[in-house]
């Protein structure tokens, strides 16, 4: 999955990068890492949730839960990007795509700031 991740970063970006790499859990529980690590876990069981369910439903609904992710994951933060990227198995070989959210419904109590990627 690295060298696949690797490889495609060029459809990407423009930079090269010297070294690029992965980790494995870690043998001693770090608080702080462990979370960390479960706010990526989080937002992948909503995207699953979300995926798995929407073309099977007529009427398909989201737990509350997964849905309060998927509106964070609708608009981006002044210092944190974010970007959902699908890889599937398509015949022969692979497709990916980038998945955007868009909120139904835009909060009122809120000022937004569209930033560019």
């Amino acid at each position: 999955m690295l060298s696949l991740l690797s490889n495609s970063l060029e459809l990407y970006t423009k930079n090269k990068f010297k070294v690029f790499g992965g980790a494995v859990p870690f043998e001693e529980k770090d608080t702080s890492m462990l979370d960390l690590l479960s706010s990526t876990d989080l937002v992948a069981g909503a995207i699953e949730h979300y995926l798995t369910r929407k073309d099977k439903l007529e009427d398909f609904t989201i737990k509350e839960e997964a849905d309060v992710i998927l509106q964070w994951l609708a608009h981006d933060g002044i210092a944190l990007k974010k970007r959902t990227t699908i890889i599937r198995p398509d015949g022969e070989g692979i497709i990916g795509a980038n998945l955007a959210f868009e909120l139904k419904d835009q909060p009122k109590d809120v000022t937004i700031i569209p930033i560019p990627m």
